[in-house]
């Protein structure tokens, strides 16, 4: 891919011949001459900034270099830059025009980069650089608009995120030139991984609190079959007893009693079986509550007695 020589490099006036020099100086004037149809197509088309119809006769010039002025002049109140980034068959790559505003976005003048921007574009984090350098290729490929985003290493701050709307266009002597906008967007991104960090916060809370109701929710159930275990054995080990005063009670009355006595031996059987008709409602309640309710199927009339 022609982006693994950018690096060798330098300037042109240092390493490349004076015939290429020239007519480097010459694809500038061409791309010049066909920049204001796609810088206006640039500003409108990508939501930066909406300009009206007469900024594109504003941007047609008499000469390259009153194009120039007007266009450093138009871009001096934009938070940005305007830049054409131009990338040549053999791997070099340069910025034939960039606005003022390219030193306070990159740290590099105009100047410095018209030539040669190998430095620039090294300067891309190496996270971002093979997927911004596959969306270059791709356009160059289709020469369609495209958006790129990535983190910019500049001296004096450190690194800064970067946001570059460009349309491509093919120039006669086979290069490539991406006119575009490019701004700093660091604060938009600190927004949304500031936004992203509380929807992480937020999702780690709702997941402790699902588990803490889990944890609540096993700790009901265990209570609840504990519950039902001690109502179970209390059934079994009162009706033991009950049964014997019932039976004994029972015994009594068929032997030889008073009168007086057969009533309170009838008082206490018919207080038995009323206790012990409740010891089995509890004990129904808790096989209820353990899923172990078994009901007795029965033949009943429906018929009503006349």
């Amino acid at each position: 891919f022609f982006f693994s020589s950018r690096r060798r490099h330098t300037r042109c006036s240092r390493d490349w011949s004076s015939d290429v020099c020239s007519s480097d100086l010459e694809a500038e004037r061409q791309a010049l001459a066909d920049a204001p149809d796609v810088v206006y197509d640039v500003l409108t088309s990508q939501s930066l900034y909406r300009l009206p119809r007469s900024i594109k006769q504003a941007l047609v010039p008499r000469s390259q270099v009153e194009q120039e002025d007007r266009l450093v002049q138009m871009s001096k109140n934009w938070p940005g830059a305007l830049l054409w980034y131009q990338v040549y068959p053999d791997g070099r790559q340069c910025m034939p025009f960039a606005a003022p505003g390219i030193f306070d976005l990159f740290g590099f003048t105009p100047d410095e980069v018209r030539l040669d921007c190998s430095e620039v574009m090294s300067r891309i984090h190496t996270e971002d650089s093979p997927r911004v350098y596959a969306q270059i290729g791709e356009a160059m490929r289709t020469l369609q608009a495209g958006r790129f985003e990535f983190r910019f290493f500049r001296t004096d701050v450190g690194w800064v995120w970067v946001e570059n709307h460009a349309v491509p266009k093919l120039q006669p002597d086979g290069s490539v030139i991406f006119y575009g906008f490019a701004q700093n967007v660091s604060e938009r991104k600190g927004v949304e991984a500031e936004l992203q960090q509380h929807r992480e916060n937020l999702q780690a809370l709702v997941d402790q609190r699902t588990l803490q109701l889990a944890e609540a929710q096993a700790r009901a159930e265990s209570a609840n079959l504990a519950k039902s275990a001690f109502l179970a054995n209390m059934s079994h080990e009162i009706r033991t007893p009950m049964n014997a005063i019932l039976g004994l009670a029972h015994l009594m009355q068929r032997g030889e009693v008073t009168p007086a006595q057969a009533e309170r031996l009838e008082k206490i059987e018919a207080a038995g079986r009323h206790l012990l008709s409740i010891l089995n409602d509890v004990l129904d309640l808790s096989k209820i509550e353990a899923g172990k309710l078994e009901l007795d199927q029965d033949r009943k009339s429906t018929r009503l007695n006349s």
